[in-house]
């Protein structure tokens, strides 16, 4: 698609380069419905994602090297999947402890991201 705006651009086809501004437009007004239809999701059904399975709570019960934590949620989840036509990542940090966040911003969305990821 860039490359079709970039002709139209080169060869003044303002009525392309207004076909080509409208489509992209509307392909990102898809992207943000889908992403947030699959947030909604992840996160009204989040006690799914933050429970231990019995093998995990089983591995935690017999490790005794693991630090504190409660011991029926995890502490925080990434999720990624792939579709035909779109990659989602989610990270979701739910410890009750507080920590560090920096403050990201990138293609005009800011969000704040644990120390350790945001550098």
């Amino acid at each position: 698609m860039q490359n079709i705006l970039g002709e139209a651009l080169a060869t003044y086809n303002t009525d392309k380069i207004k076909w080509c501004r409208e489509y992209m437009a509307d392909m990102r007004s898809i992207v943000l419905k889908k992403f947030d239809a699959i947030s909604a999701h992840v996160l009204e059904y989040i006690e799914n994602q933050t429970k231990y399975t019995p093998e995990e709570l089983k591995e935690i019960k017999n490790n005794t090297s693991t630090r504190k934590t409660d011991s029926n949620i995890r502490p925080e989840f990434f999720l990624v999947n792939t579709s035909s036509d779109l990659k989602l990542g989610i990270y979701g940090n739910i410890a009750g402890k507080a920590q560090l966040h920096k403050f990201v911003e990138f293609g005009g969305i800011a969000c704040k991201t644990p120390r350790q990821y945001g550098n």
